[in-house]
């Protein structure tokens, strides 16, 4: 009987001589996706998503040469990078330089390939039975990034984790895991990039596992061509009085799907989560998170932002869940959307589950258009309709830049954002 996975990868075997514990764990990725099936709308967490288009193609894990063009140009001293090329390191074009006494930084291949160490890490932060890509990824996944920082140790300078995926229809596989220990501190950029004529899948998956009181800042910025599609799951597991600050930009891709999923499992833990997706054309943008108090005296914010031009599609589905035992909860939750053609469109679904009964939680969602007073004030000031109507919407999408703590990345995507709306100058 042929199953699933033999019609979606056309090499779903492994390369790598693994342990035992890792050929198991890959097996049941296999089966868990063959059992879940791609998911489809009648599915509540892919309502608004549509992998019809995805259903049809066969992907292969096959590797490619990618354009050099695409790896962005960066201070070699500036940063810890690690280039992966189909989701496989690329050693010529890694750039990781001396890393501080305490802080691991290696390929997932190379670190599996030393032992043991990894089998009690790798899928904690995950659940039981994950999604079906997560599962595909669980199974078919070939290298990716380890960062681990010892206890008390913090990284000055941010680590790089470029992600190129190139090629038609050809599948890229990324597994990361990041582990800080208590103390710890660190900031991570993670890029997904592709060319403009590729119509490759990225399907990557990164788990965080925070202990007491580290501090992790995370930006995932997707880039993908125009032809690409991205379906990527960040999984954290959190411990008491740590810091998690994430980041996600989607500006590329054609259909994109963001997943985080977090869990404040220790008092005193908190997750600063925003996001800004800018979707034109035909593009799909989905954001999906999951934010779980499980724990008292935990704390969230969640910004996330939409902007939405000709016929784009934008998903915002964002869950707080407040367990029983975490009293004194302090969370917040805010998805504004912004729609600047009669054709785009937004699906947005905030949800606040409360099991506790001493609690802040307040949580919302707007859909509008730039403001036709604004237009005429600025019209009146001598500025021309066109520009009105993009400065407009520039500083609508610069609340959630701005809060880019790295100083070189936050300057890059506010200067990225601004040729996509054709500003020469800001």
């Amino acid at each position: 009987m042929t199953q699933l996975i033999d019609t979606f990868v056309d090499q779903p075997g492994g390369e790598l001589n693994e342990t035992a514990w890792l050929e198991a764990a890959r097996t049941q990725g296999v089966d868990r996706f063959n059992e879940l099936g791609i998911p489809t709308q009648r599915d509540e967490d892919w309502k608004y998503t549509s992998l019809r288009a995805l259903a049809n193609k066969q992907f292969s894990l096959q590797s490619n040469v990618a354009s050099a063009d695409l790896i962005p140009a960066v201070d070699d001293e500036a940063m810890h990078r690690l280039v992966f090329v189909q989701g496989v390191l690329d050693e010529a074009a890694s750039t990781p330089g001396d890393l501080p006494e305490g802080v691991t930084l290696m390929s997932m291949r190379e670190a599996l390939a030393q032992g043991d160490a990894l089998q009690s890490v790798l899928r904690s932060a995950m659940p039981e039975k994950a999604n079906a890509f997560a599962e595909l990824n669980n199974g078919l996944f070939r290298d990716g990034a380890l960062l681990k920082v010892d206890a008390g140790c913090r990284l000055e300078k941010p680590v790089e984790l470029v992600f190129i995926s190139s090629g038609e229809q050809t599948l890229c596989m990324p597994r990361n895991l990041i582990i800080l220990e208590a103390g710890a501190r660190a900031s991570i950029i993670e890029r997904q990039l592709s060319d403009n004529e590729s119509t490759c899948l990225s399907n990557s998956a990164t788990e965080i596992v925070l202990a007491e009181n580290s501090r992790l800042d995370y930006n995932l910025i997707q880039l993908q061509g125009e032809k690409s599609t991205h379906i990527g799951g960040i999984w954290v597991q959190q411990a008491a009085g740590s810091h998690l600050s994430t980041r996600t930009m989607t500006l590329g891709g054609t259909l994109v799907r963001n997943e985080l999923n977090v869990s404040l499992n220790g008092k005193g833990a908190h997750a600063d989560c925003t996001g800004l997706f800018y979707g034109r054309h035909r593009q799909h943008m989905d954001n999906h998170t999951t934010i779980r108090h499980a724990a008292p005296e935990c704390t969230s914010r969640e910004l996330y932002k939409g902007i939405l031009d000709d016929r784009a599609r934008g998903v915002f589905h964002g869950r707080i869940v407040v367990e029983q035992d975490a009293q004194l909860t302090l969370a917040d939750q805010q998805n504004p959307n912004l729609l600047l053609s009669r054709d785009s469109e937004i699906d947005t679904k905030p949800q606040l589950e409360i099991y506790a009964d001493d609690v802040k939680c307040s949580h919302g969602a707007t859909v509008g258009e730039l403001d036709k007073k604004q237009l005429f004030y600025m019209q009146s000031r001598g500025l021309d309709m066109n520009l009105a109507r993009t400065l407009l919407t520039y500083a609508f999408a610069a609340q959630v830049v701005e809060e880019i703590e790295i100083d070189s990345l936050r300057e890059e995507l506010i200067k990225r954002i601004a040729e996509q709306m054709h500003l020469s100058d800001i």
